[in-house]
């Protein structure tokens, strides 16, 4: 029975350090400026439930375009469950995202079981995550691995435009405002690898989050520039530092890449479903997707 004493609210700012307070309970351990980050990928689509002051449950809906959304961060604090509280995220969540096609990402067979029984009946792909230390001394130098036809560039050096271009040609959306607010966030890096020509051929971007440096995404035409961009980044990063990547399971390159390296510890294994269509994402060149908020 729903806690009528709770109440669903969009998220403001301010509340990022008490939903950041709510991951570290359930071991997600998300930092205020990454939930600020994607908060302000849709400032409308992000809610909290309170009962008083205390927020007691989150959960977003990221409305990319005008057919496509996402649904992220379902989180119930614990000693307020089976009260209805998601439930009624769901429906703020429902309604912001209107008539649109609609992803999730459910991280057992219990959240793949009520995704299911509550719309997302399409299963499309997994996503593992691994987590590894790389001993940058070990590794080839980027030169051993770039070819002639192609060079690896910092974003500055790029048309930002042609960015938002390739992404889509793989995600099969355009995704704007997602990819200003993620390059460009305090503390990521991120590389374009392009052609003789100036074409855009793949890019990476990574961040510091929860002690470790994720890779959110890796996306490219083969698994050389993968590779080429993978070991970029590395060289740019402290010795032995902590790494995280998610590639899509079916994506054997990108599996054998992870392995390539020693990014070898299993965190959790998620699986996207969506509720009205399966979106045509190439995964074979999605080397590493942007992490389980985001398809």
């Amino acid at each position: 029975m729903a806690s009528s004493d709770v109440k669903v609210h969009i998220a403001t700012k301010e509340d990022m350090g008490a939903v950041s307070a709510l991951t570290v309970a359930e071991e997600w351990n998300y930092p205020v400026e990454y939930l600020e980050t994607l908060r302000l990928l849709d400032p409308e689509g992000f809610f909290v439930a309170k009962k008083g002051d205390e927020i007691v449950g989150t959960g977003m809906a990221i409305d990319f375009d005008d057919d496509f959304a996402y649904f992220a961060m379902s989180i119930t604090k614990k000693g307020h469950r089976k009260q209805g509280i998601q439930r009624r995220i769901f429906q703020e969540r429902f309604k912001h995202a209107g008539d649109r096609n609609i992803g999730i990402n459910s991280a057992n067979e219990r959240r793949k079981e009520v995704n299911t029984e509550i719309g997302f009946t399409l299963i499309s792909h997994q996503v593992s995550c691994f987590r590894g230390s790389v001993d940058r001394d070990a590794l080839p130098s980027v030169g051993m691995l770039q070819s002639s036809k192609y060079k690896i560039l910092p974003l500055s050096s790029v048309s930002f435009e042609s960015l938002v271009n390739y992404d889509a040609s793989v995600v099969t959306f355009h995704r704007a405002n997602f990819l200003k607010l993620w390059c460009k966030s305090t503390g990521c890096v991120t590389f374009v690898s392009v052609n003789e020509s100036g074409e855009i051929l793949g890019y990476i971007n990574a961040r510091p989050l929860m002690g470790d440096f994720s890779v959110l995404p890796l996306i490219a035409d083969n698994a050389e520039i993968a590779e080429s961009l993978f070991l970029t980044l590395i060289h740019h990063l402290p010795d032995n530092e902590f790494v995280k990547v998610h590639p899509v399971l079916t994506n054997l390159a990108a599996v054998e890449l992870a392995k390539k390296y020693n990014i070898q510890e299993l965190l959790y294994t998620i699986t996207c479903q969506f509720n009205k269509n399966i979106l045509p994402v190439k995964l074979d060149k999605v080397f590493s997707t942007s992490g389980p908020e985001i398809i």
